[in-house]
């Protein structure tokens, strides 16, 4: 957390692949990445449900986040319908790379109304894991235009390479 508070503006990406779960930890470190890093284009890191509402300041600050890597550490329920809005409400108009990485099954009927609700925005580039039965939900939103690629195989480990 230092180092993002004394680099903060100089920050392009940032990696964060575990806080173990901690809710507290994991709200600090997005806190000092919501009001130490404006520049900030893209950013990987671990949400989990009680971290919601910091992570939506953090959209809202990082005005110029064009690429978004989200693990999700949680082996209970997530709420899908929560993040999705999020993303659609809150996200800057750069914002169109995402990443979704989690150990729980992505919830189809929120998705759908995730890529409804993206209308007249940049499509999006789109990487999912666990995610079954999604196919003819891409294409229809490929032809809306919402979706421009998507991949539905998402690793952990992985970096920012989209598509």
């Amino acid at each position: 957390m230092i180092l993002i508070k004394s680099a903060g503006e100089s920050l392009a990406e940032i990696k964060i692949g575990s806080t173990f779960g901690h809710v507290y930890n994991n709200n600090r470190i997005i806190h000092a990445i919501c009001h130490n890093c404006p520049y900030l284009k893209y950013l990987k890191l671990v949400l989990l449900n009680d971290n919601i509402s910091e992570f939506e300041k953090l959209l809202i600050n990082c005005h110029y986040l064009n690429g978004l890597f989200i693990i999700i550490d949680s082996l209970v329920a997530f709420n899908w319908d929560n993040l999705f809005k999020i993303l659609t409400n809150s996200s800057p108009n750069s914002l169109f790379k995402f990443k979704i990485y989690s150990y729980v099954a992505t919830n189809l009927k929120s998705l759908k109304q995730f890529f409804e609700n993206w209308k007249d925005k940049h499509p999006m580039l789109l990487h999912l894991s666990r995610v079954k039965n999604v196919d003819d939900l891409i294409v229809k939103y490929m032809k809306k235009g919402r979706v421009k690629k998507y991949i539905n195989n998402v690793y952990f480990d992985e970096g920012f390479e989209w598509i």
